[in-house]
Parts: C-alpha cells; sequence; structure tokens
C-alpha cells in the first residue's frame, strides 16, 4: 500500500474511474436522493441467515451485552460531547469534541494542524469497507436471529465514498418519504428488547472488533517513538541522540548528537522502556555514568530544569471576553464565573496561573482578586524537579537480517490494522450518538416509546436537534481555527 505518490494518485484515479463506470452500467438499479446513491439488493441474505443459525444462544447473549454497552456508551458520548462542547466557550484552547475523519492521498494528517484526521486513501477505503461489513453484517444477524425476515441489502455511495445498510421487514427505510415513517409492521410488533438487540449490534459489533484488534496490536507491538514495531522483529541498539540542549549536562558532559546511549548507570537503554526507567527517579546533582556505544563513556553531573521566566500565556476563551460587558449588566457575573469556571479549566497551576495573570490584566476589577490567586498559585507550583540531562532521544533499531524483506509489507499490514481498529471504534461510539436515523437515536427511541411513550417523541426530537447543534459547534470551532 505504501506506494510512490505520483503511482498512489494513479491507483485513485483509476480506482474512482472504475466506480463512475460500474454506477453507470448498473444505474438502472440505482436510485438516488439527493446526492446519495442507493442500490438494494437481495444478495448477502443467504449469508446472514447461515451465521444466525450458527449460535443462536451466543448471539443473543452477545447483544443482549451490546444494549447494555450501546445504552450506556450512548448516555456517557453524549455527556462527554457535551462537557467538552462546554469548554470550547469557557476554557482557552479546548479541543472540540467531533472531527472528520477523511481520505488523504498518501500521508496521516495530525488533527490539531489541519483540523480532521485524514489517513491515506486505500487505508481508509479498506478500513472502512471492514467497518461497513462488521456494522452491517451484524445488524442482520441478529434480526434473523430476533426473528426479523430481512427485506434487503442496501448499499450507498456518498460521492466516492461507500456506506451500507440492513433493512429488516417493516422497519422503516431511512430514504422513504416522510409520510411513510410508520411503517409498522413485523418491526413493530417485535418485542423493545429483540429491536434493541437489532440496533446495538451494528455499533456493539465494531466497537467489539476494535477492541480484539487493539488487544493484538498492544500484544504483539512496543511503541517506540510513535513508531510500531514488532517484538523481536527488530534488534535494539540503543538509545540515538537526536538532540542536545544548550548549556545543559550533557553538552557539558561532552555528549553529541548522533551518538547512541547504550545504558545509564547500571540500566540498560537499548530499548525505550529501560531509557524510561533509568531516567525516572534521577535527582538534580547526582552523577551518572552514560556509555555510548562506539563513543565510550561519559560522566553527567544532573541539574535542576529552569522554570522559563516572565509570565505563563494563556489562550482565553470566548467567555472571557464578554467578562466585563456582562458584569456591567448583570453585576455578580464575574463572581459566578469564578465559582463554576475552576470546574472547566484544567486543574494545572500552570493554566490557572495564566489565566488569573490574563484576568487581572485585561480587568481593572479582578486585579486585586487575580494577585490573590497567583500568589497562591504559584506555591503550589513549587514542587521539586527532576535531575536534568538536557538530550533528546530517539529509539534506533535494525531490523534482523533474515526477516529484512518483509519489514515493509508487515508493517504496512499492522498498520493498516490499527486503522481498521481506530474506526470500527470511532464510527462505532458515532453511531451511538442520540440522533434520530443513527443507531442511537433509534436505540433511545425504542426505549422512551417502551417506557415513557407519552413524551418519547419529544425527548428524542430535542436530543437529537441538542446533539446536532452540539456537532455543528464543534465543526464552527474547527473552522474558525484554521480561518484565523
Amino acid at each position: 500500500m505504501d506506494l510512490p505518490v505520483s503511482l498512489n494518485v494513479l491507483s485513485i484515479v483509476l480506482f474512482i474511474a472504475a466506480l463512475a463506470v460500474t454506477v453507470w452500467r448498473d444505474r438502472e438499479n440505482i436510485e438516488r436522493y439527493s446526492i446519495v446513491l442507493v442500490r438494494r439488493t437481495k444478495r448477502g441474505i443467504e449469508l446472514l441467515d447461515k451465521t444466525a443459525s450458527l449460535s443462536p444462544r451466543f448471539w443473543r447473549i452477545w447483544s443482549t451485552l451490546g444494549v447494555v454497552v450501546g445504552l450506556l456508551g450512548m448516555v456517557g458520548t453524549f455527556l462527554l460531547i457535551f462537557e467538552q462542547t462546554l469548554k470550547l466557550f469557557f476554557v482557552g484552547g479546548a479541543t472540540p469534541p467531533v472531527g472528520p475523519v477523511l481520505p488523504t492521498v498518501s500521508t496521516v494528517t495530525n488533527p490539531q494542524e489541519s483540523g480532521y484526521l485524514g489517513l491515506p486513501f486505500w487505508h481508509f477505503m479498506i478500513s472502512l469497507s471492514v467497518v461497513l461489513v462488521v456494522h452491517e453484517m451484524m445488524h442482520g444477524v441478529i434480526a434473523r436471529v430476533e426473528g426479523f425476515d430481512v427485506e434487503y441489502v442496501g448499499m450507498i455511495l456518498i460521492g466516492i465514498l461507500p456506506g451500507a445498510f440492513v433493512q429488516p421487514e417493516g422497519q422503516r427505510d431511512f430514504f422513504e418519504p416522510a409520510e411513510d415513517e410508520e411503517k409498522g409492521g413485523p418491526w413493530e410488533q417485535g418485542s423493545a428488547l429483540s429491536r434493541l438487540r437489532v440496533l446495538s449490534a451494528g455499533p456493539f459489533a465494531n466497537v467489539t472488533v476494535a477492541a480484539l484488534l487493539l488487544l493484538v496490536l498492544f500484544g504483539a507491538f512496543t511503541t517506540a517513538h510513535g513508531s510500531p514495531e514488532l517484538r523481536g522483529f527488530y534488534d535494539h541498539e540503543g538509545m540515538s541522540v537526536m538532540n542536545v540542549s544548550q548549556d545543559s549536562p550533557a553538552e557539558s558532559a561532552g555528549l553529541e548528537p548522533g551518538m547512541m546511549i547504550t545504558s545509564i548507570g547500571n540500566q540498560s537503554t537499548e530499548s525505550l522502556k529501560g531509557f524510561q526507567e533509568a531516567a525516572s527517579g534521577l535527582e538534580p546533582g547526582e552523577t551518572l555514568e552514560v556509555k555510548t556505544g562506539g563513543n565510550g563513556s561519559f560522566s553527567v553531573t544532573l541539574a535542576e530544569r529552569e522554570r522559563p521566566e516572565g509570565n505563563i500565556t494563556y489562550d482565553p476563551a470566548p467567555i472571557d471576553y464578554l467578562l466585563a460587558p456582562l458584569e456591567n449588566n448583570f453585576p455578580g457575573t464575574v463572581q459566578v464565573y469564578e465559582n463554576y469556571n475552576d470546574i472547566l479549566v484544567p486543574d494545572d497551576p500552570e493554566v490557572q496561573i495564566g489565566r488569573w495573570n490574563w484576568m487581572g490584566k485585561n480587568y481593572d476589577g479582578l486585579k486585586q482578586r487575580a494577585e490573590e490567586k497567583v500568589s497562591g498559585l504559584e506555591k503550589e507550583r513549587e514542587i521539586p524537579e527532576k535531575g536534568y540531562m538536557g538530550v533528546i532521544v530517539a529509539p534506533s533499531t535494525t531490523a534482523k537480517e533474515s526477516l529484512e524483506p518483509f519489514v515493509g509489507p508487515l508493517f504496512t499490514f499492522f498498520q493498516i490494522l490499527f486503522f481498521v481498529a481506530l474506526l470500527n471504534l470511532m464510527i462505532g461510539i458515532a453511531n451511538l450518538l442520540p440522533v434520530k436515523g443513527l443507531d442511537g437515536g433509534w436505540m433511545l427511541d425504542t426505549a422512551l416509546q417502551e417506557k415513557i411513550p407519552r413524551y418519547a417523541d419529544g425527548i428524542v426530537r430535542n436530543v437529537t436537534i441538542l446533539t446536532i447543534a452540539m456537532i455543528a459547534i464543534s465543526f464552527v470551532f474547527l473552522i474558525g481555527e484554521h480561518l484565523i
């Protein structure tokens, strides 16, 4: 999958062309709803029946667990997004809780820099395809276990992005006109628990697959400087010195970039874990013998890291700029802000000091209070520093000679497995959002219709609107951050 950029682009172009030809040739069987293309088919239903018949009891137990996990996950995800959305207004530099995942040509993008998580095109398409098969297949399997007939399997295309759905008989088709919403029939006649099992099966299957894959990956891999390494696949040579800070103990001792640290004191540093163990618990003033591969040994006397001079910077939140006018019109606003904003702002003396310095500088009425707060917080910062050496290191490893030809393919394979796990987890959680049209929304509607039918429609409608509003706010903040 790690093709040169030119070949990668060519493969993407050919894929889009082939997709367009396929859609055109099958156009008589495809329905269009605005920008969404839908293809319904009976293929795959037999496979659902066979899978469901393998162990109905197991599937029923598994799907019941999925209902519990799904409902708890729906509530937990909603509350987490609600809390993080509040922080966007009350905490400077807060990260939006929701963002897009998109395919890129060949690189993985940093969400903090780009505003979205971008995965290499083929990694994205393969991972998304696995997610869809897992999600929709389990909807169908549990539907059959619960006695619902499956009318058809639906495939969706939005641009070049694929989608899918399984349609139990009697359940409202998402693409049907609004007047057909109350379709009724076998689906509505089924018990609430049976319907909840079917609805939760998709996202729970995604989360289950993600958990299993991550368990395998974390068991087989060790994280080293951001890149996974298969245990036993590489020979660990030591920790390569990437940078030496100016006027640091390491520089004074003679350490230079490019050297290979093999041990600190009596602790081997051939792996990242060994280096972390050797560097933990070191005290300022302690003298250590640092051994290197090929450059001899160095005696390093650790120092205490100096704190940066000057005020700590603070990234004001939107509410910070509104305090003065709010206080003028609603006396006591600042006091309420002080009482409750401490709950939202990270409990970190550095952040708190920066915030109160900013407050005292921008609001005369808060100057004295800010000085008192900063004075108290400064005392909390008086925490003994660990020993400071002044080097930045990275693991240096070499693939075993007999296995070297397999390094690239295996790395690509496990990288795709990681992305499959990541998308399964993200899409599984996203589908639990209480939005009518997503599994979480239908689960909420089903549960409320069973317990409090009189209020169910209103609650589901309002929760859906609130959730969509929070998602929209996240996107507004994401766009705003990258436009300002």
